[in-house]
């Protein structure tokens, strides 16, 4: 009779928490216990029961019995077959976020600033535009070697940064400025009715979108926070101008508009120093001194 080992349940239920699952981070209680079920059907529907030499046969059966049953077999809720789902939605999956792969306890909690930074060991490092929610917004991070990872709350990963060896730094992603809260149609339809003329306008951000495709919403996003500061007519202006010169950017419409404003500031304020100026009094004659004044004087 072949000798066989004989794992304890704690082995056991070791050996499925490493092969069987990965971290997760349940962002809600209800949530959990979809994660424990897994193990739950990797133990009853496979573990039990089952006599197995060492953990490298154990692994071999798993696999044959994850082909056949636990991912062979239909699926008593969904009436689908996993692996044949998995081949279909492969194409649709994302890679595993960003630093997921970290041991979480190794991460610490860090107060997020108003600006959508933190501060730390000297520099400053940039968070995405809506990180900070308030006074007790933090965010959890993890150094690792010339790399500082941060994860938000629950464990989702939204930055890596690199770490400088000067200290003082303020390391900034450009990404994290861009607000991603508005779809690039609703800011194009408002950036429309901003400028004032519908036609232009249009014409005008389909030539900025061929002509700087990738900084089009940057452009979309720069309207919005200038364009309000100046007249319609001087906006009118300036897109006929930009349209006439191949100008294709937002930041210069914005000054032309800003321009012809000042121009007209100027001229409404301005006055001619002649107008309504007092004639000279010509009728007017001086006094005239008396010479015999200056004679006593000398006597």
């Amino acid at each position: 009779m072949t000798n066989l080992l004989i794992f304890n349940k704690t082995d056991v239920l070791l050996y499925i928490s490493i092969n069987f699952t990965y971290p997760f981070i349940c962002k809600a209680l209800h949530i959990k216990g979809k994660i424990e079920n897994v193990v739950r059907f990797i133990k009853y529907n496979f573990i039990m029961g089952r006599t197995f030499k060492n953990i490298d046969v154990l692994n071999e059966l798993a696999h044959k019995w994850l082909i056949r049953t636990g991912n062979g077999k239909v699926h008593e809720t969904t009436k689908l077959i996993p692996l044949e789902e998995l081949e279909k939605e492969k194409e649709y999956l994302h890679p595993m976020k960003i630093g997921i792969e970290k041991n979480i306890k190794l991460y610490k909690e860090h107060v997020v600033l108003q600006d959508n930074t933190i501060k730390y060991k000297g520099n400053i490092y940039s968070l995405p535009i809506g990180t900070y929610k308030g006074k007790k917004t933090k965010v959890k991070i993890y150094p690792d070697g010339d790399k500082l990872y941060i994860n938000d709350v629950y464990g989702t990963g939204i930055a890596i940064h690199n770490i400088p060896t000067i200290k003082g730094q303020f390391i900034l992603i450009k990404d994290h400025k861009r607000r991603k809260d508005k779809s690039i149609g609703e800011l194009r339809e408002k950036i429309i009715g901003i400028l004032g003329s519908d036609d232009k306008a249009s014409q005008y951000l389909k030539l900025i979108n061929k002509d700087k495709p990738r900084y089009f919403k940057d452009n979309l996003l720069f309207f919005e926070r200038k364009a309000n500061k100046y007249s319609k007519e001087s906006l009118e202006t300036a897109l006929d101008f930009c349209i006439k010169e191949c100008i294709y950017n937002a930041k210069s419409l914005c000054e032309i508009a800003k321009n012809k404003d000042n121009e007209k500031n100027q001229n409404c304020c301005f006055k001619d120093p002649k107008i309504n100026e007092k004639a000279p009094d010509t009728s007017y004659i001086p006094d005239k001194s008396n010479i015999n004044t200056y004679q006593k004087i000398i006597k």
